[in-house]
């Protein structure tokens, strides 16, 4: 059966392909994710400081570094496939459906978590900042992922120049901060910093541990671009990367080498909001509350850029017949579609229940998602790069090198062995995202995985893990108590029991009252008989408890256990 097209029709079509698109240029599109990059700093810093503490500015330094690889990779994979979509898409075009759904899978993952963080963080810093509100900081959090959400639904299609204005907003604020930071710094001095610089880790080894941790944690991209590289005019999506690289470097890193030569180290692991005390500190009262306002607003971008990419790749999937076509319905008299964005939000709402509500969790997670869509992205730069010839500058994309596109024609060619390089740096930082968790629940989840095999059962590597597990826990934990309170030391012994490789607590007590000696034994022996897995041995120094105990007893800072029991 034949269909003929009318003049109209044909009339019809070339309207809708020649319609204008409003595209953003470099500014207002390096604006979109760029303030998911320099507003990580609100909550990459504390989590840095805890793992990687003076030496926090050369991790970051590196982490920014990092990304210069990426840029490149990314320009050939934007000029060959100028498409929503990111990994889905290049991975449709270059190997097939099957793995284009685990990139569309991983891609949505990222930009999930990206907001999930982001309003997370957005909660946590205002019930820091404001513990007087009547509601818990993941309720905030959950109200302003909703609240970003909604607002996106009618003006995902103009989020540019908002976009735009609150990162001018936040550099302008940043840079005011660093100001005002330096020249405190100057009437200061240099002892704050020469302060933390003595509590810093001895030994090459823990140093280049605690670099190489803090750079895993404070490793933050551009992944997000690609997600709506269809919005940004020809020419400017490179200049967008590079403005992105900049800021990074010009803001973040700065940033936190003037928090530690102004605020104590047991400050900076203690607290959350890192640059509101900072900004009291350097400038006063008002420019706290500026820097929580400006904190607001950039998480809120944060939400934004992921909802951005997490709609325009549903949108993608809709159009290809992955997804139904439902999702492609706009919103009467609008041309804003809304079940993608509504699906978005309830993935993120459940992703946040799952996780407990736990800001560590989510971050993690969004290492992880981040490590892994990077990870695609240099394989299928790989993949293209070994099937090119002669320099020819053709663009293909191909994961297992069975699938050739060499007839495509791409503007920009990076080297094999950039992508080669990216590739074995982020498998890296996945490493390192993984062993700066509990190396037990590794263990334990290696442990399962070998049972689960067959193949395992005979070479007996159950029992070598089961040696790693009791070598990890045999070093005892050294926990310090003011009173005899058994609820203090219940709470310590649990918090012990969750978050410390041990099945032994020496509980620690410096006295010169008699009285609470006697009643610490009895809570000793009770707290035994409550917890049979913890070996919890009682040791008495006669004496104030100082830094000059420990130091006489022998005790190594890594045995020591600090708990915060009214949090």
């Amino acid at each position: 059966m034949g269909t003929q097209l009318t003049p109209g029709q044909m009339l019809q079509a070339h309207a809708r392909i020649n319609k204008p698109e409003r595209q953003m240029g470099q500014f207002r599109s390096s604006s979109l994710s760029g303030n998911g990059i320099v507003g990580s700093a609100f909550y990459t810093f504390p989590a840095m400081a805890a793992v990687a503490s003076i030496f926090s500015p050369i991790s970051l330094l590196v982490a920014c570094l990092i990304m210069t690889i990426y840029r490149p990779i990314l320009l050939e994979l934007g000029s060959a496939f100028r498409l929503n979509g990111t990994n889905y898409v290049y991975l449709l075009q270059s190997s097939g459906r099957t793995l284009a759904a685990i990139g569309a899978t991983t891609t949505l993952i990222d930009a999930v978590a990206a907001s999930v963080v982001s309003a997370a963080a957005a909660g946590a810093y205002v019930k820091g900042e404001f513990p007087e509100i009547p509601a818990t900081d993941h309720t905030i959090g959950i109200y302003l992922l909703v609240l970003i959400a909604l607002f996106a639904l009618f003006t995902l299609r103009e989020s540019g120049k908002l976009t735009l204005v609150i990162t001018i907003i936040h550099m302008v604020v940043m840079a005011v901060l660093m100001v005002g930071s330096t020249i405190a710094w100057t009437h200061t001095g240099t002892d704050m910093i020469r302060h933390n610089w003595e509590l810093r880790p001895t030994g090459a080894a823990r140093i280049a541990r605690s670099i190489y941790i803090g750079v895993c944690v404070g490793i933050t991209g551009f992944e997000c671009s690609p997600g709506y590289i269809q919005s940004i005019k020809p020419g400017s999506y490179g200049q967008a990367l590079r403005n992105l690289l900049i800021m990074s470097l010009i803001l973040n890193v700065p940033l936190v080498l003037l928090v530690y030569a102004l605020l104590p180290n047991e400050v900076i692991m203690k607290t959350d909001n890192l640059l509101a005390v900072l900004a009291e500190v350097s400038l006063g009262k008002p420019m706290r509350v500026v820097i929580v306002v400006d904190c607001l607003l950039v998480f809120s971008v944060g939400i934004f850029a992921g909802v951005v990419t997490g709609c325009n790749l549903v949108e993608a999937l809709a159009r290809e017949r992955v997804l139904p076509q439902l999702f492609l319905h706009p919103l009467p008299a609008m041309e804003a579609t809304y079940l993608p964005v509504i699906l978005f939000v309830v993935i993120s709402i459940a992703v946040y229940f799952s996780s407990a509500f736990s800001l560590s969790t989510v971050s993690t997670m969004v290492s992880a998602a981040f490590v892994s869509t990077m990870l695609l992205v240099s394989a299928i730069s790989i993949g293209e790069d070994n099937i090119t010839e002669n320099g020819i500058q053709y663009s293909t994309s191909c994961l297992l090198l069975k699938f050739s596109l060499d007839r495509l024609p791409r503007a920009y060619k990076s080297s094999m062995w950039t992508a080669v390089l990216g590739i074995i740096v982020m498998l890296a930082i996945l490493i390192g995202n993984i062993i700066q968790d509990s190396r037990l629940k590794v263990a334990r989840i290696m442990l399962w995985a070998m049972d689960q095999t067959k193949m395992f059962r005979g070479w007996k590597l159950d029992r070598l893990v089961v040696r790693w597990m009791k070598h990890f826990r045999k070093h005892p934990v050294v926990f310090w108590v003011k009173d005899e309170h058994i609820n203090h030391l219940m709470r310590a012994v649990t918090y012990i029991q969750d978050n410390e490789i041990t099945d032994r607590v020496i509980v620690a007590h410096a006295y010169t009252d008699g009285m609470i000696v006697l009643e610490l034994q009895a809570n000793i022996r009770l707290l035994e008989e409550l917890f049979p897995s913890v070996t919890i041995d009682l040791v008495f120094v006669r004496g104030s408890f100082s830094p000059v105990v420990c130091v006489e007893l022998s005790t190594p800072d890594s045995w020591l256990t600090c708990i915060d029991l009214f949090r």
